[in-house]
């Protein structure tokens, strides 16, 4: 089976993708921050977070949501605990969360939106919580979406939405598209194409690095 380093890149555009996410980490270490990448292919995103590994200027911390996720703040800090023993999080009504207890991540990559089957359930939730997330994760949180999520993401919690700094990888068409459990080719894949929106449309209104 081939490692994510032997995928193939597309030049120029995948390195100024790959700073630019890189760079978003970067200045915004020991502060909450989100940023959204869109990318509509499962290997390519795996050769990102690859080559974010190697990085040593800060450790990604990686989780994938389950498929049966409903709320945002629970669904992440319960793949936090099973990969790693914390954080310690005292959860309180609903989806609000407690306290973050002494665990420190350098930024926390999230991805599994394409597979979650109640996605308007979760985005709708983490718009509830979005002031409570940033209180309890002092470090960039990097969501992985596709072009179907990102058009819900939009459409469903607009006002979360509007903190992102946004980071495009779907313009790089050497990897196969997924949505689902699916790979496919982009050629093969107009489900996808019905929703693709305008970059200008999918960036948010006002990009912030820190909030």
């Amino acid at each position: 089976m081939p490692t994510p380093a032997s995928f193939p890149i597309s030049g120029a555009d995948y390195r100024d993708s790959l700073t630019e996410l890189t760079h978003a980490i970067e200045w915004n270490q020991g502060n909450f921050s989100l940023i959204l990448a869109h990318c509509n292919s499962l290997d390519l995103r795996q050769r990102v977070l690859w080559d974010l590994g190697r990085n040593d200027r800060f450790s990604l911390q990686t989780i994938t949501l389950p498929p049966d996720a409903e709320l945002m703040f629970s669904s992440i800090s319960s793949r936090l605990r099973s990969q790693q023993g914390r954080p310690e999080v005292a959860p309180l009504a609903g989806d609000r969360p407690g306290a973050m207890g002494d665990a420190q991540y350098s930024a926390i990559a999230i991805a599994g939106f394409e597979t979650v089957t109640h996605i308007d359930t979760l985005l709708s939730s983490a718009d509830a919580v979005r002031d409570e997330l940033r209180k309890v994760f002092h470090c960039p949180l990097v969501w992985w979406m596709n072009d179907s999520a990102l058009v819900k993401l939009i459409r469903l919690a607009p006002n979360i939405h509007s903190w992102f700094t946004f980071v495009e990888f779907a313009n790089v068409v050497n990897f196969p598209e997924v949505t689902g459990g699916d790979r496919r080719e982009p050629a093969i894949a107009p489900c996808l194409n019905e929703h693709r929106l305008p970059l200008s449309d999918l960036r948010s209104p006002r990009p912030t690095a820190t909030i």
